[in-house]
């Protein structure tokens, strides 16, 4: 039998958890034997493309630019229906909405065998774009995701027609080495530190955090805010620490992989809408315990991981939340040890392997059967 041909359609090689989602996966080399190719409509930042050229993955990029116009994102469908024509692939797998819609058009030129659709998440950036995914929804044949919650929502949200299956994908798992076994505990009189990472972007909302160590602060409380990530709203929130007068506890890391090493003792997350939030993850394989609101896959995993849950994410109320956790250090480490005792379960890569086996037969199966 000659090996699948796959096709793993992307926006561009930016610092994100979709980038980095896709190479997770060939690293962990989910699909042994088979011909993949990558294709970006833009190169974007290109920080991932040397490592899926040393892995043996070929790269297609239709644009030389970190940026993506109007102009590229149309040409791009033209282009990739070009590509599918020649390559025939067995599946298309579309991830991002610039992409996912251009590989939809494209399909309608050069029909693949499989054409799957990775939703990671549930909501998308611009109205146009969720009005184009319920219109060429009737194009997708699979759903996948990284989180059951997010499968489930994006399909209530964003198909009109249903895909004939749907399939959970982790994006993220961890060497059973490398989850920690627990997490260093707070020195007594010590500021709570709140560790975060993200694009500084509205939905991430790292604003309301800012404002939320202003409440705390107001209330005799004063905690310290470590900030990892790049992005558009950097420069406005290092404004809001400035006017809200907690400059001197905001601290902007930057970015960095190895971020979920940094010294801290809790993970926030006050995001508007979540996939699988591979970020609280990373933080839970290190011990860190995660205050999160009700949003994608928390609501999975976040009470067996014991999330502390927020039922909003307005700065009163994460302020709430940090100082009942401040005043509560056994509720802290019993946090620290669920999150550690799941990720291990759950996310290890022996757990995750498994899942990735089955998705596999399941794309075989289907192009023998075509």
């Amino acid at each position: 039998m000659r090996a699948p041909k796959i096709v793993y359609f992307i926006n561009g090689f930016n610092r994100g958890g979709a980038e980095n989602g896709l190479l997770h996966l060939i690293r962990r080399n989910v699909w042994p034997g088979a011909e993949v190719t990558v294709v970006s409509i833009v190169r974007g930042q290109g920080s991932i493309i040397a490592e899926l050229a040393a892995l043996g993955v070929d790269v297609v990029t239709f644009n030389e630019t970190e940026g993506m116009s109007m102009g590229q994102w149309l040409a791009s469908m033209l282009r990739m229906a070009a590509l599918m024509r020649r390559i025939r692939p067995d599946l298309v797998i579309l991830s991002l909405p610039q992409a996912n819609i251009a590989g939809r058009v494209a399909s309608l030129f050069a029909r693949p065998r499989i054409l799957a659709s990775f939703e990671h998440n549930t909501h998308l950036a611009k109205t146009m774009y969720e009005r184009l995914f319920r219109l060429l929804s009737f194009r997708v044949d699979w759903l996948i995701a990284d989180a059951a919650a997010t499968a489930l929502e994006a399909e209530r949200r964003l198909y009109r027609h249903p895909p004939k299956r749907r399939f959970v994908l982790p994006l993220v798992s961890f060497a059973e080495d490398a989850i920690a076994t627990a997490r260093p505990e707070r020195e007594e009189g010590a500021p709570l530190r709140i560790v975060t990472a993200g694009r500084f972007t509205r939905v991430k909302n790292q604003e309301s955090m800012i404002r939320a160590l202003a409440e705390a602060k107001r209330q005799g409380h004063r905690f310290k805010l470590f900030l990892y990530g790049e992005g558009e709203l950097k420069a406005h929130c290092a404004a809001v620490a400035r006017e809200a007068g907690v400059e001197d506890q905001v601290v902007f890391s930057g970015f960095s992989r190895d971020w979920m090493k940094a010294e801290g003792d809790l993970f926030l997350i006050a995001s508007h809408h979540e996939g699988l939030c591979i970020v609280a993850l990373e933080a839970m394989s290190q011990g860190f315990p995660v205050v999160a609101p009700h949003v994608g896959g928390f609501n999975d995993y976040g009470e067996a991981a014991g999330v502390f849950f927020l039922h909003d994410v307005a700065p009163e109320t994460i302020a709430d939340a940090l100082i009942a956790l401040e005043r509560d250090p056994l509720r802290l480490r019993a946090m620290s040890q669920k999150s550690i005792a799941y990720v291990t379960k759950a996310y290890s890569d022996s757990a995750t392997d498994a899942v990735y086996e089955d998705f596999y037969a399941a794309v075989k199966a289907a192009a023998e059967s075509l």
